[in-house]
């Protein structure tokens, strides 16, 4: 339920922030909400955080009735260690726990 609150937004062609008393915020240049399909779409320099993570990517979308993020384009996870993922595309859980990740590529911190 991480990205329920996009439901909750409007878009007006100027990017779209928001954020929720859950830890997430996120912004886009645009967001595309079809109550039918159940689905939640941020295009443009998307940015999400929750809590100690974040994912930018050029489109995140959310299928609420399955309980899952798909991140496509130029997708970067900047993680609370220091790690940065890199990637083509992410199909990930809503609570960001597990998924998997296709043309990954890994930039370790030095973390001692």
């Amino acid at each position: 339920m991480i990205l329920l609150l996009l439901f909750l937004l409007f878009c007006w062609g100027e990017p779209v922030k928001a954020s929720s008393p859950e830890g997430l915020a996120f912004r886009a240049h645009r967001l595309i909400v079809d109550e039918q399909k159940q689905t939640v779409v941020a295009e443009g320099e998307v940015l999400i955080k929750y809590k100690n993570q974040y994912i930018k990517a050029n489109r995140v979308t959310y299928f609420k009735d399955q309980n899952k993020v798909i991140a496509e384009g130029n997708v970067q996870f900047d993680e609370s260690h220091g790690h940065t993922l890199f990637a083509d595309r992410a199909e990930i859980d809503n609570q960001l726990k597990k998924g998997y990740i296709q043309q990954i590529k890994v930039l370790l911190s030095d973390y001692p």
